[in-house]
């Protein structure tokens, strides 16, 4: 009795992996909602109604971590400094992550799949809180690699007490 209980209320790995293709896909159709890329409401309305921005931002993410001078010099910054060359590693390990949804990797590889866009999220904070494709597409990678995770536990049901 217990096993159907269990069984019955457990979550599934495959609903897990199919609710986050879906929030992955949206993430490249939906509206940006209130971005530093999008006027104010009372400039322009429609642009709050912009589809497909997140496809726009997946194409320009390369373009912003290569070919954004490293150098402005100041007192915008001091030049080729630490932070800045983590802060790029980042992000474009947070890029190659769209590409990682279409295979397996080990629990390692998947868990670091998952971190790097919370932590592009922390680094890259004033673009990314108010662009509302970035929650869809996060947590979409996330639940995709953690089906995964789920599924490479071994099954094992809890003991009576």
């Amino acid at each position: 009795m217990r096993e159907i209980a269990q069984q019955r209320f457990s979550v599934r790995p495959s609903v897990i992996r199919n609710i986050g293709i879906a929030l992955f896909i949206l993430s490249f159709i939906v509206p940006p909602g209130g971005s530093i890329l999008v006027p104010t409401m009372g400039e322009h309305y429609r642009d709050y109604l912009q589809l497909f921005l997140g496809c726009r931002v997946f194409i320009a993410t390369p373009q912003m971590a290569f070919f954004m001078p490293l150098f402005r010099g100041p007192p915008i910054d001091y030049g080729f400094t630490p932070y800045e060359i983590f802060i790029r590693v980042i992000l474009i390990g947070a890029w190659l992550t769209n590409f990682t949804v279409f295979f397996r990797f080990p629990c390692l590889v998947a868990l670091l799949a998952v971190i790097l866009p919370w932590l592009a999220f922390i680094f890259w904070f004033e673009f990314m809180a108010g662009f509302v494709p970035f929650y869809f597409w996060a947590l979409g990678i996330t639940f995709i690699h953690l089906s995964r995770i789920m599924r490479s536990w071994p099954n094992k049901s809890p003991e009576p007490i």
